[in-house]
């Protein structure tokens, strides 16, 4: 995936995560945009991005008395 679809992707989903009131998701995506931005760590920002595809889990795994799971 080219890197401009890849910030404009990033984008949209950190609207999306601010309109649901999720400041956590849009917090790291806005680290992974300022990565790609400056074109560091790129294989990083696609690793990140992996798990905030997985950012429900986790969050209920927070908040779950049975401690984080991931």
């Amino acid at each position: 995936m080219p890197a401009f679809l890849l910030k404009k992707l990033i984008l949209q989903l950190t609207i999306a995560a601010v309109l649901k009131s999720n400041e956590l998701i849009a917090c790291c995506l806005q680290i992974i945009f300022i990565a790609l931005l400056s074109r560091f760590f790129l294989y990083s920002g696609l690793y990140f991005l992996k798990i905030l595809v997985m950012s429900d889990r986790v969050l209920i795994g927070l908040k779950s008395p049975s401690g984080f799971v991931i």
